[in-house]
């Protein structure tokens, strides 16, 4: 039979080809599967002279999009070939594809961390970080840890009360005077900061929640408010070390206060020299009038 070129436009015809290699075509079977579309049945004889491909490449090409059912078979002595409608190969594909693609999805996931697990999210300004925190405080499940001034806690109380309702133990170390007014269920452990509920350093001016041992926000309680929260366990046991040693000291002084004072100064003060710069350890006297 005769044979007509090829009439696709060169450019659409090169934008086709690269789409079809992202679907795995190869070029020799973009050029058969298009020549098909524009005369069908033809043989290998035929498509080859029409196309440029190589006779043999052109037997390896039907062969292979038969197997796929791009194009069909429709003689037997000599094989002709048609090929499959577009939105009928391109469907099965899409189908296939989306089905391969929830398969790896499902299986690869539990090799990996939530996606933000990792990184630390960052809050400008005093509402967003309150709604973070009060967020935080709602979903949480058994527990809570909190290191903050009365204040804070007072904006945050109705969400404390519910959560201490629903059973959730927390450990509050407060900066303030009255740690009874945040005791709000008998699973509720209120320590004065140091005994005594004063802030000692600049460190002191952080706010830090920490929920069911798993997230954490640290906020300043300054002008301009600032807030970090983040699921990174590292982060997040670093924070639970923090807080665990704040409750410690907050016992010691309890118990110990006396002695404490006796052996390293008021308020730690000979500990504190050690690890203040000397701007820092200035700022500490005259903030407690040492």
């Amino acid at each position: 039979m005769a044979t007509k070129p090829i009439s696709i436009k060169d450019d659409v015809s090169d934008s086709v080809t690269t789409e079809m290699r992202k679907l795995g075509f190869t070029d020799y079977e973009t050029k058969i599967y298009i020549r098909l579309l524009q005369e069908s049945p033809a043989t290998a004889y035929e498509l080859s002279k029409s196309t440029g491909v190589p006779r043999p490449n052109t037997y390896n090409v039907l062969d292979s999009l038969s197997q796929r059912n791009v194009v069909l078979p429709v003689s037997a002595d000599p094989a002709r070939y048609v090929a499959v409608a577009p939105d009928v190969v391109f469907g099965q594909i899409m189908s296939s594809t989306r089905e391969i693609c929830d398969d790896l999805s499902s299986k690869l996931t539990v090799l990996s961390e939530p996606e933000d697990s990792q990184f630390v999210w960052t809050t400008k300004g005093e509402t967003g970080v309150h709604e973070k925190v009060h967020q935080m405080i709602e979903g949480a499940r058994t527990q809570i840890w909190i290191k903050a001034g009365d204040e804070i806690l007072r904006r945050h109380r109705d969400a404390l009360v519910a959560a201490a309702q629903r059973g959730v133990a927390m450990i509050i170390i407060l900066f303030g005077s009255d740690p009874q007014e945040f005791r709000f269920s008998d699973k509720v452990d209120v320590y004065l900061h140091e005994g005594n509920g004063q802030r000692m350093g600049v460190a002191d001016n952080l706010f830090t929640l920490i929920v069911d041992q798993s997230e954490v926000m640290m906020a300043n309680a300054g002008r301009v408010v600032i807030g970090a929260n983040t699921k990174n366990h590292s982060i997040v046991t670093m924070a639970l070390g923090l807080l665990r040693h704040e409750y410690y000291i907050a016992e010691l002084f309890m118990r110990l206060g006396n002695e404490l004072t006796k052996e390293f100064g008021p308020h730690l003060s000979q500990l504190r020299a050690k690890c203040f710069t000397s701007e820092q350890f200035k700022a500490f006297q005259n903030h407690l009038g040492l």
